[in-house]
């Protein structure tokens, strides 16, 4: 996917995103903290950490990680706002398109071995082709897809 004229994985968008997501609504600001304890175990420990090495980006006063960090502490603060959810969303897709002005360029390859080590793999490829983590309905591609979903025993 092209975004801001530069390639960008949604696969590895949404991969990331869950995670920090779970770490986020489960230890909130601790999420933002060198310290993992034992709340963060699982998906909330990968969270953590996808979180902790996107900040290490630039340096201490980079505004990248300052606009990083504020939409991360709003989602901490209220975890069901969808606004916050998208902002955070949003500095997250910057920085693994490289269009927030942090040059990493290990970003991509970092994220993608801490989610494999967790046992999330991502992976899509050919036109039409789709990654889930997780799914519980539809996903349908091609011009002559037809849907329907069986639900107690009705169409």
């Amino acid at each position: 996917m092209l975004w801001g004229g530069v390639f960008m994985d949604p696969n590895l968008l949404e991969a990331v995103m869950g995670p920090i997501w779970a770490a986020l609504g489960a230890i909130g600001h601790k999420a933002l903290t060198d310290a993992e304890d034992d709340a963060a175990k699982g998906i909330v420990g990968l969270g953590h950490k996808l979180l902790a090495r996107l900040r290490r980006r630039g340096g201490s006063t980079d505004p990248a990680r300052a606009q990083l960090e504020a939409a991360a502490v709003d989602v901490a603060n209220a975890p069901d706002d969808e606004d916050f959810r998208a902002a955070l969303r949003g500095q997250v897709k910057k920085a693994l398109a490289g269009t927030d002005s942090v040059d990493d360029p290990s970003l991509v390859e970092d994220l993608t071995k801490l989610l494999e080590a967790a046992g999330v793999q991502v992976s899509a490829e050919g036109a039409g082709s789709v990654a889930v983590h997780h799914n519980e309905g539809i996903i349908s591609t091609g011009k002559h897809a037809k849907n329907s979903i069986n639900r107690w025993g009705r169409a």
